[in-house]
């Protein structure tokens, strides 16, 4: 494994070290560190770390692009990254240098997506914390900002809801009366709360 060139790309302000046909991409930091020159025959160590450093550039890259434009969770980012680069090392340090950085933080995502499901979304409870864990935020750290909202946020959500989509319907009819159930128990509303609602507009 000898290196054929090494090029600065002034776009990436990265190396391109070219092996082969190959380029891999790597920091200036990891071309100091391996002391890498052109015609030099490399150790099986140092094209492993090459190659290691290459994965961790790319994955750095895509997950730039991915978290640039929406907040995004570490498991989320994780997964995405994981589709093209099988790398668990390359991944785990590209989340631990966004973090570093402040622009992962599952605390933060918490609280933000949380609101979004419950004041946006209009989400129950229930199916709340089912996407919560869907984007890999343990109970731990959403639990704590729960306190903020009404107590009756259910009731208050499925109201939401009704009105948007049934206000106008006959609830006299056993029809809209079983699509309003349906719908509401898809968000995972309870059957009493439910059943609330539509004797009330009885």
């Amino acid at each position: 494994m000898i290196i054929k060139n090494i090029k600065y790309n002034e776009k990436t302000s990265m190396f391109d070290v070219t092996i082969d046909e190959d380029i891999y991409i790597i920091s200036y930091e990891v071309y100091e560190e391996l002391s890498l020159k052109k015609d030099m025959e490399l150790t099986i160590d140092q094209f492993n770390s090459l190659i290691g450093e290459n994965e961790y550039q790319i994955a750095k890259k895509k997950a730039d692009r991915y978290i640039s434009y929406k907040l995004r969770s570490k498991k989320e980012v994780f997964d995405r990254l994981y589709k093209d680069i099988k790398n668990t090392k390359a991944i785990d340090k590209v989340i631990n240098h966004y973090e570093k950085i402040g622009l992962l933080n599952d605390d933060y995502y918490a609280k933000a997506y949380l609101d979004h499901c419950l004041n946006i979304k209009n989400y129950s409870l229930k199916f709340t914390e089912f996407k919560m864990k869907e984007k890999g935020i343990s109970p731990d750290l959403y639990e704590k900002y729960l306190d903020e909202y009404d107590h009756d946020i259910d009731y208050i959500n499925a109201n939401i809801l009704f009105n948007k989509k049934f206000k106008n319907k006959n609830l006299e009819d056993y029809k809209d009366q079983q699509k309003m159930y349906r719908y509401l128990a898809s968000k995972a509303f309870s059957y009493d709360l439910i059943k609330r609602l539509i004797n009330e507009r009885e």
